[in-house]
């Protein structure tokens, strides 16, 4: 349904209003993020350098501590006389107790007249200075337990153990900048110890910081609303804005409308009768008159420019197609036809679809496309124009024939990767082969020269492997080279056996049950090189295993059928889909993530050299694969 213009400018003022709100909204909440952004920032480094301070302090009240008992003890005071001079000298001390060497409790001082927190046998007797605990006053203050150990003349006295009060500490260092946040100390199983202040139990941000030497942890914590209550504030502001600024553009939209809609409504009408006589009564000097004179001229020139297109589209080297909103074809030019000898009866009216594969009425080019026409099959690339006409939309197709180019592309890169596989596989087996002679060379010396019989075993090990990897290197070759030597007598039962057998453990890991049938005859068999039909069943039944899930079988048969040995090998997994059958053989082609690609490729390559033939289908479910090889008496 076409809306009218009035229509549209109040749509357009809608949308203004809209993407304002939206505006406005996104920005807010990016200053929402970036506020709690920053919060944690500023308060990460406060909290650190609160905790460092807090830190500090500690060790500062602990120094200024020992040196005033080393003071006094100098001066002759007994242990009671030191604890009271303490508690009044430095003001986070209210009280103490001395402790002798065995670690019971032998003088106390308190101004706060308890004794219950200095219990009478000190538990911790090692001679250094450490903290034992903390607790909690009659007023709720929290105080740490610091133990001194005393020595007078390089003499071990006993123990000096004073509260420190850490209220007191962390209101010397507490920011009273921070108008809404909390800071609270917490021990080393997240009990809360300390509270600067009362917290609320709304939404909050916090920031944390281990003080140095002690398992407390120090949180700095600071109500979320108050954090973005900024972001509140511009919200409404630019609400307002966005309202006041939309009702004014909506004043002068008004007027606008008032001022052309009136003159354009007659020019409509006028050109609803030109549309009968080709001509357009409208006698007015103004914008509107000299819009209409301009029109009609403007409308004189497109039938002449038509006329020329359809010669540039008829005269056109590639072909062209003219195709509706619904796909359907409209008009071909002249060289689409003869190039694809149909007639233009026949296409218009068909959907593109119908010849065309892939289509996509969205795409401006298609790099590459399945053109089917008169039972014959084009490859070709297209490019897109969409048209706007008096009698509707239409998009203009070109159409380019690329089909003798992507085949000499294909035949290029088929012989480029056959080349690289060959480089990659002289270059792998040269790299190896001076290591593994070394190997060897040094492997058969420790055999031979050695005495004990472990040792002995060992290096057979090492030079059974050195000659399996030597012959995996021999066979890298193979890719390179045309000719494999001279071919030797092989029983396909006894070899297919042995790869099952070897297969066996794999197919057991993944839970996959190898079922192996045979009706030959032991007497006859082929004349091949056995390690290359070894890679050819051990490439195939292991695919099979690849392919199969937990509980599913293997099918593998053996048989003769004429002057031939079959090998039948199928699964039930997924199968391979249809249009990837005829690529699976080419090199570096693979449907495994951790695939090489070379594998089957190898297969059919061996599979052709013996005099054989290899082919793959789909069945209702899973792949089944045919190798044949020619047999000979022996």
């Amino acid at each position: 349904m076409r809306r009218s213009l009035k229509g549209r400018i109040l749509l357009l003022l809608t949308f203004v209003l809209a993407v304002q709100v939206v505006s406005y909204l996104n920005h807010f909440y990016l200053i929402k993020s970036e506020l709690v952004e920053r919060w944690y920032k500023n308060a990460n480094v406060l909290v650190n350098a609160i905790s460092n301070r807090l830190s500090y302090l500690l060790e500062e009240k602990m120094g200024e501590i020992n040196t005033l008992i080393a003071k006094y003890e100098r001066m002759g005071f007994s242990p009671e006389e030191i604890l009271w001079r303490l508690s009044g000298d430095i003001n986070s001390i209210t009280e103490g107790a001395f402790y002798d060497t065995a670690g019971k409790r032998v003088a106390f001082s308190s101004r706060l007249k308890t004794s219950s927190v200095f219990e009478d046998v000190l538990s911790s007797l090692l001679e250094k200075t450490e903290m034992l605990g903390y607790y909690t006053d009659s007023y709720g203050e929290l105080y740490v337990k610091v133990k001194i150990p005393d020595f007078q003349d390089n003499v071990f006295k006993g123990f000096y153990v004073v509260g420190i009060n850490l209220n007191t500490l962390l209101e010397d260092i507490y920011s009273l900048s921070l108008q809404n946040a909390n800071l609270y100390l917490l021990d080393g199983k997240g009990k809360v110890l300390l509270s600067m202040r009362q917290t609320g139990k709304e939404n909050s941000l916090k920031a944390s910081a281990r003080v140095k030497g002690t398992d407390w942890m120090l949180v700095l914590e600071e109500p979320y609303s108050a954090v973005i209550s900024p972001a509140y504030g511009f919200l409404f502001r630019s609400l307002m804005f966005g309202v006041m600024s939309t009702v004014g553009l909506g004043i002068v939209a008004f007027l606008i409308i008032l001022r052309i809609f009136k003159p354009l409504d007659r020019l409509k009408e006028n050109i609803i009768e030109w549309n009968k006589n080709r001509r357009i009564n409208l006698q007015s000097d103004d914008e509107i008159g000299l819009l209409s004179k301009t029109f009609e001229r403007l409308v004189d020139r497109l039938e002449r420019e038509k006329e020329v297109y359809m010669s540039i589209f008829n005269s056109s080297v590639d072909g062209m197609l003219l195709v509706d909103r619904e796909g359907r074809v409209r008009k071909a030019n002249r060289s689409f036809l003869e190039r694809y000898s149909v007639s233009e009866e026949s296409l218009v009216g068909r959907h593109i679809s119908e010849f065309i594969e892939p289509y996509s009425p969205e795409a401006l080019f298609l790099p590459e496309a399945l053109l089917t026409l008169g039972g014959k099959k084009y490859i070709i690339n297209m490019c897109a124009v969409q048209i706007n006409t008096e009698n509707g939309e239409f998009t203009l197709y070109q159409v380019r024939d690329i089909t003798e180019k992507k085949e000499l592309e294909l035949m290029i890169y088929r012989t480029s990767k056959l080349s690289v596989a060959g480089e990659i596989a002289c270059s792998i087996a040269h790299q190896l082969n001076n290591p593994l002679a070394s190997i060897l060379t040094h492997a058969e010396y420790i055999h031979d020269a050695s005495s004990d019989q472990k040792l002995k075993e060992k290096a057979q090990v090492i030079m059974k492997q050195v000659l399996k990897s030597a012959e995996t290197v021999r066979r890298l070759l193979d890719l390179a080279r045309a000719f494999d030597g001279k071919p030797q007598k092989v029983n396909p039962y006894n070899i297919t056996k042995e790869v099952i057998q070897l297969l066996s453990f794999k197919a057991k890991r993944k839970k996959v049950i190898l079922e192996f049938t045979s009706d030959t005859n032991s007497e006859l068999g082929i004349v091949c090189f056995p390690w290359k039909l070894e890679q050819v069943l051990v490439n195939i039944i292991e695919n099979a295993i690849d392919a199969s899930e937990q509980g599913q079988k293997v099918e593998i048969k053996l048989r003769r059928e004429g002057d031939s040995y079959v090998w039948i090998v199928r699964d039930y997994g997924k199968g391979i889909a249809d249009e990837d059958l005829s690529k699976v053989f080419e090199p570096f082609y693979t449907t495994k993530e951790d695939g090489t690609g070379l594998g089957l490729s190898l297969v059919k390559r061996f599979v052709e050299d013996m005099g054989g033939s290899i082919n793959l289908r789909n069945t209702e479910r899973g792949l089944e694969v045919k190798i044949s090889l020619p047999l000979q008496i022996f």
